[in-house]
């Protein structure tokens, strides 16, 4: 497995997400909760940015990413939709090395 130097974890305050691109893909880096998780950064319905979407904890206690465009949520740690309809996003993993995010490119 490859993997490609993104940004400093200084860009990526908790309590965010930014876009990056990993080997010509767009990636979606999440900090919460004091982990750094990246899930593809495009939602499986029609392309809408996940990294532009709100974050919020469901009743259940998992944060999930909810597409701006059309209310798709993925967790951000698994990429599990919560209706389990089939649909997950892929999960990259992530090093940190001096202070910079390192991203598969998986």
């Amino acid at each position: 497995m490859n993997y490609t130097k993104t940004i400093a974890v200084s860009e990526l305050p908790e309590g965010t997400q930014k876009a990056v691109t990993v080997a010509g893909q767009d990636v979606a880096l999440f900090h919460y909760g004091g982990k750094i998780t990246a899930l593809c950064g495009t939602c499986p319905h029609e392309g809408g940015p996940l990294a532009e979407g709100n974050v919020e904890r469901g009743a259940d206690g998992v944060l999930r990413v909810v597409c701006p465009w059309h209310g798709w949520k993925f967790d951000i740690a698994t990429g599990n939709m919560p209706l389990e309809l089939g649909v997950r996003q892929v999960v990259h993993d992530v090093k940190i090395q001096d202070g910079i995010i390192f991203v598969s490119d998986r």
